[in-house]
């Protein structure tokens, strides 16, 4: 096999073969020519010389070729063990073609877009494999059962029933490891308790857009109020007008969990210093019919009664939300220590009858 013949060959294999002579900086190798796939050299030579094919090998085959062939390869090549070198005057010209084909597909299978892809969701799922060890180490068999209690409908197959202080551990660790990318990334979780690890994770974050970025993906995976109700990050007080812009988006989602947690946002981080009447009307006019939505509707303007007294109460004398959610409202006032006792039995008459 000549020259040409040679190099023909290396660039017929496919399309995304290269050929470069990158030495020419070297005076002893300026004639070498490489052929490279996915930016990676898998085969080269001198094309004056004509005396050696270096080629990529597993070690094994390599190995063999050297007990077998010894007079025609030569390994390790240049010091390299993953390396052979090929006496092309000895070798038989389909030998050639087969170990250059071999050294083509070691390297396009180890650089190729496609495989790192599938490498990293390999490393991913080891991540979480291990995370989920440690998550079965920590389990307590009597709080899952408590926990299929308060999160009715939701299968026990998938609760491994990990109490919520030794979660919120393990998610102080994991925030500092390099591997708690890979299990963020590794959505949608199996189990009940890895999302609620995922949501104490984010709940460390401390950068704002870093922290808001990862609420965007984990949201619309998030199948119970327990788990909406946790992700609950400190960082987001940072930028209270960056992040209302977000909860205006959320309030008007489709996703019932995610209306949910827009609206316990705005319950947190805007019934104080940055409260404006207008927000309660934002939330009075959500109108849904999930369950998890008109609770924290109800939830929300408990509270607001309790920090807004004044402000809030045109909301229920008007009749801004309906029946239930309405009178949910007025349950949740009532029942709370934060309103005073006059107040209370003033709710008490703005309650909607059941023939209402």
């Amino acid at each position: 096999m000549n020259v040409e013949q040679l190099r023909e060959y290396c660039l017929s294999i496919s399309e995304d073969v290269e050929e470069k002579m990158p030495f020419q900086a070297f005076n002893g190798a300026k004639s070498v020519l490489v052929f490279y796939v996915c930016g990676h050299m898998f085969c080269s030579f001198d094309i004056d010389k004509m005396n050696l094919i270096s080629v990529k090998c597993q070690i094994e085959k390599a190995i063999y070729l050297k007990e077998h062939l010894e007079e025609k390869i030569v390994y390790p090549y240049n010091k390299n063990k993953f390396w052979i070198g090929i006496i092309p005057n000895l070798t038989d010209n389909n030998l050639i073609r087969e170990l250059i084909l071999n050294s083509y597909n070691i390297v396009k299978e180890k650089y190729s877009p496609t495989m790192k892809k599938l490498k990293k969701r390999n490393k991913d799922n080891r991540t979480t494999d291990e995370i989920t060890k440690k998550l079965f180490a920590l389990q307590d068999t009597e709080y899952r059962k408590f926990q299929k209690k308060i999160i009715p409908g939701f299968d026990i197959q998938r609760i491994i029933g990990v109490r919520t202080p030794l979660l919120k551990q393990l998610s102080k660790e994991l925030i500092k490891t390099d591997n708690v990318n890979n299990f963020l990334q590794s959505l949608p979780h199996k189990y009940f308790d890895q999302n609620q690890l995922h949501a104490f994770i984010i709940n460390e974050i401390k950068n704002f857009d870093t922290c808001i970025n990862e609420i965007e993906k984990f949201l619309p995976y998030i199948d119970n109020w327990a788990t909406c109700d946790q992700l609950s990050p400190k960082c987001l007080k940072k930028n209270r007008k960056e992040l209302l812009k977000h909860i205006k988006r959320w309030i008007k989602s489709k996703k019932e969990y995610t209306v949910r947690f827009g609206i316990g946002m705005l319950m947190q981080h805007f019934l104080e210093e940055d409260f404006n009447e207008r927000y309660l009307y934002m939330v009075a006019d959500i109108k849904q019919e999930e369950y998890y939505i008109k609770m924290m509707q109800a939830w929300y303007f408990a509270t607001a009664l309790a920090k807004r007294y004044e402000q809030t109460l045109p909301v229920l004398q008007n009749c801004c939300l309906d029946k239930w959610t309405h009178n949910k409202t007025i349950q949740k006032a009532i029942e709370s220590f934060r309103i005073l006792p006059q107040q209370k039995e003033y709710l008490k008459t703005l309650k909607i009858k059941e023939n209402g």
